[in-house]
């Protein structure tokens, strides 16, 4: 069957692909020479075990741990290929990174949208889905940050994609700085800020981008003046920052 996919034949009894390109064996060997899996057991995570399903969009990927007789999900990964005329990305539609055997507590507290606190492979994840879009001949990795504090943790590797947004999104983390991280995120959910003209501000999830390619990126440096623009019209809205603690 892979000989054939490699001519460009595909039989009809082939295992459906992730992605239509990575089998499940290839996915553990990619996840394995990369380091991946290692790192994962390394962790203390052991039996693990990678669940595909294929076929979407999107498509879906697991990695399991047994754990106390049962097995637990570690990676929770749904992603697609979407098209952002004229760029197409590895767009991440769903991604959680758990670690079962921790809880949260005051020193570690549940960011909104989190279920259990995090693996701490953040990084780790982006440059191996990186990988597949250079693989899989796209522009980069796309998803849109439910949160503002997803948001202000991927800005060192993703962009906001359209400028005006991109600005906006600056402005407010330079009016946030300072502001513990989760009480600037449950802020811009509820209740939101109020500018000076009167207008609640609330979270609109924008488009981030990682790029893959030397033509996205010079696109996202040639719109920087307009996402400047952008930052300093919603700057001299925004409420002083003292104004946040009340």
């Amino acid at each position: 069957d892979e000989l054939l996919a490699s001519m460009g034949i595909r039989s009809a009894t082939a295992e459906p692909r992730f992605l239509d390109f990575y089998t499940r064996h290839g996915l553990e060997h990619a996840l394995t020479a990369y380091g991946y899996l290692p790192l994962l057991r390394r962790l203390g995570f052991q039996g693990l075990q990678i669940q595909l399903e294929p076929g979407g969009p999107p498509d879906r990927m697991q990695i399991t741990a047994q754990l106390q007789g049962k097995r637990a999900i570690l990676v929770d990964l749904s992603v697609s290929i979407r098209t952002l005329d004229p760029w197409k990305t590895l767009y991440v539609e769903w991604l959680e990174l758990q670690d079962p055997r921790l809880s949260f507590t005051a020193s570690r507290p549940r960011l909104p949208g989190q279920q259990r606190p995090g693996l701490g492979l953040a990084e780790e994840t982006m440059t191996l889905l990186l990988r597949a879009s250079e693989r899989l001949e796209l522009d980069g990795v796309s998803f849109v940050p439910a949160h503002y504090h997803v948001a202000w943790m991927s800005r060192g590797r993703f962009v906001v994609l359209d400028p005006r947004a991109r600005g906006r999104l600056a402005a407010l983390v330079d009016l946030l700085e300072g502001v513990p991280l989760i009480r600037a995120s449950q802020l811009l959910d509820d209740p939101g800020l109020t500018c000076l003209d009167g207008t609640i501000l609330r979270w609109d999830p924008p488009e981030m981008v990682a790029p893959g390619t030397e033509a996205l990126a010079d696109w996202l440096h040639e719109t920087k003046a307009e996402a400047e623009a952008a930052r300093a019209e919603l700057a001299a809205l925004l409420p002083p920052r003292d104004t946040l603690w009340s």
